[in-house]
C-alpha cells in the first residue's frame, strides 16, 4: 500500500491528491477522516501518482540544469527564448532570442531581467483586476519565492514571484486573481473559488495548464 506522501489536515469536505513539482505526493483531508480510509484513497489512485511522478521525474532529467550559457532556454511571457551572447550593455529580448552581455553573471543576469519585466507588468495586471473585483491590496512586491507564484498576506499585500513573467498572459491573469479573490476569503473554500470564478469562469482549466507549463520551466 502506498504510504508515501504527505498528510495536510484541514476544514476542508473532500479528499484529494496533488503531485507537487518535486514529484512528492501531498494528500489533503477533512480533520476526521479516518488514516484507513485516506490509505485506501491513496491507494486507488496509485496508477494516477505514478503516472504523474514519473511525468514529472522525465522532464527534469531532460530539461537539465540551467546555467546560463548561450543556447539555454528560459521563457518570457510563454515564449521560449534562447540565451544568445551579444555586444551590448543590458538584458533584453529580441527576435526569440534573450541577448545578454558578454562576461556577465548569466543566471544573476536573467533573474535580474525577469524581476525588472515583473516589476514593470504585473502591478498593471493586479490595478486592473482589483477594479474589477472591487478589491484594494494593500501592497504589491516582487519577491524571489521557489514554491509559490504568489501570496496574499493577513493585511492584504500581495506578493508575486518574479518568475511568474515566465508564464502566458492568460495564466498570468489566473494567479494575480487567486491572490486578490484572498482578499475576501482567506482560504480555499467553494467561496473563494466562486470569486475568482465570478472572474474567470475557465480559471480551473488555466490551473491545470499552468502545473503543465510549469513543468517546462528550468530557472
Amino acid at each position: 500500500m502506498q504510504k508515501d506522501y504527505e498528510l495536510v489536515r484541514s476544514r476542508r469536505k473532500t479528499l484529494s491528491i496533488i503531485v507537487k513539482k518535486d514529484a512528492v505526493v501531498q494528500v489533503r483531508a477533512p480533520l476526521k477522516t479516518p488514516q484507513e480510509q485516506i490509505e485506501a484513497f491513496v491507494q486507488k489512485h496509485s496508477g494516477w501518482i505514478e503516472k504523474h511522478q514519473a511525468r514529472l521525474r522525465q522532464s527534469a532529467a531532460e530539461r537539465g540544469q540551467f546555467t546560463g550559457s548561450d543556447g539555454d532556454v528560459v521563457y518570457f511571457f510563454g515564449e521560449p527564448l534562447t540565451l544568445v551572447t551579444a555586444a551590448q550593455s543590458s538584458v533584453c529580448a529580441q527576435n526569440g532570442a534573450l541577448l545578454l552581455p558578454d562576461g556577465a553573471w548569466r543566471v544573476a543576469a536573467v533573474e535580474s531581467f525577469l524581476r525588472r519585466e515583473a516589476a514593470a507588468y504585473l502591478p498593471g495586471r493586479l490595478e486592473h483586476f482589483s477594479r474589477l473585483m472591487d478589491v484594494q491590496p494593500t501592497g504589491c512586491k516582487i519577491t524571489s519565492a521557489r514554491t509559490r507564484w504568489g501570496s496574499c498576506s493577513g493585511k492584504n499585500s500581495i506578493c508575486f514571484c518574479h518568475r511568474l513573467v515566465c508564464l502566458p498572459p492568460a495564466l498570468i491573469d489566473a494567479v494575480v486573481v487567486h491572490e486578490l479573490a484572498h482578499i475576501r476569503e482567506k482560504n480555499h473554500s467553494e467561496r473563494f473559488y466562486w470569486e475568482v470564478c465570478a472572474i474567470l469562469p475557465d480559471y480551473r482549466q488555466r490551473h491545470g495548464a499552468m502545473k503543465e507549463f510549469a513543468e517546462k520551466l528550468t530557472i
